[in-house]
Order: C-alpha cells, then structure tokens, then sequence
C-alpha cells in the first residue's frame, strides 16, 4: 500500500502484481465504506482496441450503412471535430466539457450529406446500436474484481458505478446488462445524462446528494488519479488508484498498428494455409465473408429487420450470416432476422403464372426453349399428371422439341382440357399454400421497406417468380418492395422499380464491376461449394389431414456428394469465415481494400489452383431441377490429355477466335484440359494482369 503525501486520501494499487486484489479487500475493509463507487473503463474491462478506435471502427461502419465505401476516415474527423464544438457549448451553457451521443450524432446526420439517404431517427438509432455493439465486442471483464465487488456488497455495502462517457445511462445499461454484471450495481451514474463529470468532480455532488450519505462514506476505485483520485477527494470522498499504466502503454501500441493494413492482410494469409491434403478451395471463405459483411451493412441502410436466404444455396450463406451478427453481439431490434426459404426456379413457377390464355411462360423460354413436353411439365411441377396426360396426347412427352414454345405440341398441350385443369387447379392452390409458408415466417410486411431476398444470383429468376407471385397474392404483397441481393448477377433478369436486384460481389448490371472477371471465371464453384443437405423445393402444397402448408421436395440426388465432398468443405469455410471475422470484426480495415485483396485471393483458386483443387472439381457435379433436368459433370474428357502440338493449336484457335472456344462453366479448367499446363499458364497470366485494386 503507497498513500502519497499530497494525496492523503489517495491509496495507490499496483495491478500488475498477481495478488492485487486481495490488497484491494483488505483497503476496502480498512476505509469501511458505506458505498462503494466504481469505475468502468480500464477498471471493470478492458478493450481489446485502442478506445478511439472504438470510434474509427464506428464511423466505418456507419459510412458503409450509409451507402459509401470510403468516407470513414472523413466521417471520424467530422466526428471529433464536432465533439469539441459541443463540448464547449455545453460548457459555456453552464455543464461541463462532455457530450451525448445521440446530440452528437444528430448533427453529424445535419453536417454530412451522404448520411441523409436514411432519417435522422434510422441515422441515430443504427449508429448507437454499431457503437455499443463494437464497445461490447471488444470490452474484456475482470472477473476477479466482479467477485470482490459482489462479495462486498453480501458484507451490506452498496456498490455504484461512476463513468465519465458519453453513451447515455439507458445504453450504458444495456452494455452492462450484456457484460453480464448490471445486477452487481445499485445504481449507475453516467457523466452524459447531466453533462456532469467525474473529472470536474461535479459528478461526485451529484452522487454526494442522491445517495445522503456523508463523502467520508463513500469509497471511488477507478484508474485515473485525477477523475477517480483527485476530484473524488476534492469533495472528500476517499479513494483508491488502480495503476492500469501499462494497460494504457499497451493502447498506445494497439493504436499504432490498427490501421497497419499490409499487417492485417498477413493474418489473413496465415488463415489459408494449406496443411491438410484435403483441404481446397479455402479462399473462398474470404469471398463469402466478404459478401456477408456488405450484405449486412446493405440490410441496415435499408431498415430490414427480415432478411430471407433463399434455399438451396441460402442454407450455408444463412449459418454465416447468423454466425456474423453473434460475433458483434447484436441483439433485440438491433439484430436482423434471417429466415432459409425454401423455393425454387421450379416450385416458384407455376404459382407465379397468370391462367393458361393470358400466359407466355416467359421466365421458362427465355432460358430454355429446346426441351420436351416433359421437361416443360417437370418445370411446372405437374409431373404427376404426365402419365393420364401420356394416354390422351398426340405427340411424345419425351421427345424434345427444337423451339417449344413455337410447336404444334405445345399448341396441342395448350389446348388440352386435361391439362388446363390440371394446371389451374394446381395453380390456385399453390400459390395459396405459398401464401401461408410465408405468413409462417411471423415476418411484419406491412411496416418495413419492401422483402430482401438473398441468394447466389446469377439472373434472379425465383426474385422474378416471387414478384409476380407477389403481384398475384393482393394487399400486402403487391405493394411491397422486393430487394434481390447477390453474390454476382450476370444477367438482369425482369427488373423493375419494385423489383432491384444487386450483384454484391460481381455485377455485370448497367456497368462491369471491378474484377468481375475474377468472380466470374468459376460460377459453379460457388453452387457446388454452397450445397445443402435436401433435396430442391418441388411444390408448396397442403397436408390433407392438418391443412397446413407443406414442401414437397424432390428426391436429394446429391446426398452421397454433400457427405462425402461438400459437407467437409463447408465445414472448414465456416471454420475460416470465423477466423477472418476475428481479424477484421474490430479494425478499419476499408471496404474497397477488402475487395481488392478478396479478388487477389480468389484468382488464386480459380486461376491457379493446386492439383487436389482441380481433382476435388473434377469429381464432383451439378442438377438442374429446371427447364432440362440434367447433371452437370466436369471431368476431365475421355481423350485424355492434349500432346503438345493439339495444346499450341488449341491456343492459337483462342486466341484468334476466343469467342469460337467454349470454355464452359471454368475457363481456365477447359484451357488446362484442352491446352496443357503451359496454356493455362498464360492464360492465367493474362487474367491475372487485369485485376485492378
């Protein structure tokens, strides 16, 4: 124990020996305090971060809320200059030199015009939750000092906490209440409710008086030896410093490398390490993350409060989703519900249709107009009338037609009663049975702007299936806004004003993305790697016995993949998804930054890829459940490798024709297996000079 001559009622605690705490009890015996009064920052928690990079974190967040990808810097200095304005002009009011947070932030809304695309209110309230969400993830608990405090006040003591901060006393309560201690305080006092500190002492008059209990009485325990030493026994109250300097050196340090972005980037390279042999495509973690992120920030911008992944692809895009806002510790309002949908380009279908003469089946033909009778009714998901249908129809069910939509057998089908009341009937009750699976969410329609739907992409087609579900369904549905958001769109499908659609990786959608042709040069990886473990949404139908609405789903034809190929690599993609998150969940790292490192990785895997990642693709397969009901293999061809002249051939073919060459669903596999090693080579080579940062 050190009491030093100018502070009498000063008693200095050096917290860097271990047994600290059992000579803070034996001083708090000695005073024999009435209250005990206490500190949080730097007392009961420590960050994890530098404190004004709490802030940084913030104002980077927030931007993005906002729609802009590169005004957080600016947004921290608009920040901290207009907290010294208000701190002066509470302070010439007759306060102290202290602000609130939500005054400030309003004036932030008025002062920054790129922030006005969201109401002050949505503004303010979104940017409270980030910040309190961020103090939360990066705050550190002493549980030992949690346990002295409770065990002095089982002796009868009553324990308060004192903060000089400027959250509000109804967030800062919140914030304990999620540290898991607001039940160890019989009050709490917060210098920004009354814009009183403890630092002039004028907070200490405060609790001198609403407590009537004699300064000699209380006992501050806090880290600063002026707001927690000095001005505590000003008024008389009696105090003990916990020396946290080296906790202080130790932000001081943190600071300097927050920002360090090549550091950052150097323990992201560390997570896609390659030891185990079957581990591939683990850059891909990256790029879902990077996605997730900004879905994210896009939903907040929009006020969703109900976000809906949509099957199959959803299912694992969901589990990050979910696992990303667990990581930030959001809750209540401030967390967005995510919801896996079950639907399909097939069961969306013939809910989506208008009766038989008043339709041209146009999100079917667009795609697929060579295909049989069959496949158009597979497509419809009216499979099972195909056999009564089969013994009244002229023409052959299986036989494929060179432009459907334009035969004389679709003509014919058109024109079959039995078939216009199948159809009409099945319909109906689809789409009422959809109806209810949707009401089933207990999602509120009617007081948010419009659904946000997100998937893989690449045109959109089940968002342009539930529009005009939508449209169908009447009040509410056809009023609402439906949001499509993408991991890449390369074709727009049927947008509309109450129809958008964003690719957020990729986007080919009114201009070229930067480094679109990276994303793009493997699409079907990301639908292989992003399988689910069922089969495809067929039909929204109703149970006979209950009524109420059910899926029916179509046979899991993939199951022995997902078990054997997929679910491992899912596995270590959220092992990875988690491991980014705690790199940059509390850093500025910039977004456009993130991107342009994201492709760098990405064009890894899909431009040089190792050998396992080549046989791992090569074994492993795609069904369409749509339009043609077909496997999509991508071995290697039966031929076997091209000699060297056929590669040379092959190369001069692409480079003189390249739109003559079919390089099918992965470019640079089709050239690998077409050309050689050395014609791949080049290829990527090429490829790789037209990332852009």
């Amino acid at each position: 124990m050190d009491v030093p001559a100018d502070y009498p009622l000063l008693v200095k605690i050096d917290t860097t020996r271990p047994d600290f705490r059992d000579e803070l009890s034996a001083i708090i015996d000695r005073f024999d305090p009435s209250l005990i009064c206490v500190d949080y920052f730097d007392t009961l928690v420590r960050r994890t971060i530098a404190p004004e990079d709490v802030k940084r974190i913030a104002c980077e967040r927030i931007s993005r809320m906002a729609g802009s990808n590169d005004r957080g810097s600016a947004l921290y200095a608009a920040r901290s200059a207009l907290e010294v304005e208000c701190c002066r002009e509470n302070e010439a009011s007759g306060k102290d030199l202290e602000f609130t947070l939500p005054a400030l932030l309003e004036r932030l809304w008025h002062s920054e015009s790129f922030l006005q695309d969201m109401t002050a209110s949505h503004f303010i309230q979104e940017a409270v939750e980030t910040e309190l969400s961020i103090e939360c993830s990066v705050q550190i608990l002493d549980h030992g000092l949690v346990d002295l405090l409770h065990a002095q006040k089982r002796k009868g003591r009553r324990i308060v906490l004192a903060s000089d901060f400027y959250i509000p006393l109804v967030h800062f309560k919140r914030m304990l209440e999620r540290m898991g201690i607001l039940d160890l305080f019989d009050h709490v006092y917060i210098s920004s409710d009354a814009l009183l500190t403890k630092r002039s002492g004028r907070l200490f008059d405060t609790i001198i008086d609403a407590e009537g209990i004699q300064p000699s009485k209380i006992l501050m325990i806090g880290d600063n030896i002026h707001s927690d030493g000095a001005s505590a026994n000003s008024r008389g109250i009696p105090s003990i410093w916990l020396n946290r300097e080296h906790q202080h050196a130790e932000y001081a340090k943190l600071s300097s490398t927050s920002g360090n972005h090549d550091r950052i980037e150097s323990r992201l390279m560390q997570i896609f390490r390659h030891d185990d042999r079957t581990d591939v495509f683990g850059e891909l973690s990256l790029t879902l993350y990077a996605f997730i992120d900004d879905l994210f920030h896009r939903l907040k911008q929009n006020g969703a409060r109900d976000v809906f992944f949509m099957a199959r692809e959803g299912q694992l895009l969901r589990k990050l989703f979910k696992k990303y806002q667990d990581s930030r510790g959001l809750s209540g309002e401030s967390r967005i519900r995510p919801h896996y949908f079950k639907v399909s380009r097939r069961a969306t279908f013939l809910p989506s249709l208008r009766p038989v003469d008043e339709e041209d089946f146009f999100t079917l033909f667009r795609q697929y107009r060579r295909i049989s009778i069959a496949e158009f009714l597979g497509s419809l998901g009216l499979d099972g009338i195909a056999s009564t249908l089969r013994a009244q129809f002229p023409y052959s069910l299986a036989e494929r037609q060179e432009d459907l939509p334009t035969s004389e057998a679709f003509a014919a089908l058109l024109s079959n009663s039995f078939f216009r009341d199948s159809y009409e009937a099945a319909r109906l009750t689809r789409q009422s049975a959809f109806r209810r699976y949707l009401e089933s969410f207990g999602a509120d329609f009617e007081h948010v702007n419009g659904v946000h739907f997100v998937d893989v992409g690449w045109k959109g087609t089940i968002q342009d299936n539930l529009r005009n579900i939508f449209d169908l369904l009447g009040q509410p549905y056809d009023s609402l806004k439906i949001t499509g958001h993408y991991l890449g769109l390369i074709a727009s499908g049927n947008v509309r004003s109450d129809s958008e659609k964003s690719g957020v990786i990729f986007s080919c959608i009114g201009h070229l993305s930067r480094n679109f042709h990276v994303f793009n040069e493997n699409r079907a990886l990301f639908e292989v790697a992003l399988g689910a473990d069922h089969g495809s949404a067929q039909s929204y139908e109703f149970d006979p016995d209950s009524g109420t609405p059910i899926i029916k789903e179509s046979e899991f034809e993939e199951a022995e993949l997902f078990a054997s190929k997929i679910r491992p690599l899912q596995r270590n993609l959220k092992s990875r998804f988690q491991a980014i998150d705690d790199v940059l969940r509390d850093t500025f790292y910039p977004r456009n930054r993130l991107l342009a490192f994201t492709a760098r990785q990405h064009a890894r895997m899909v431009l040089r890829p190792r050998q396992k990642e080549i046989h791992w693709f090569e074994n492993v397969y795609h069904v369409e459940n749509f339009g043609v009901f077909e496997a999509s293999t991508f071995g290697k061809p039966a031929r076997g490798w091209p000699n060297p002249l056929k590669g040379i051939l092959f190369y001069l073919k692409l480079r003189k024709h390249p739109a003559a060459v079919d390089l099918g669903f992965w470019p640079w596999l089709k050239v690998y297996q077409q050309g050689g090693s050395l014609v791949a080579l080049r290829y990527a080579n090429s490829r790789f000079k037209l990332i852009g940062e």
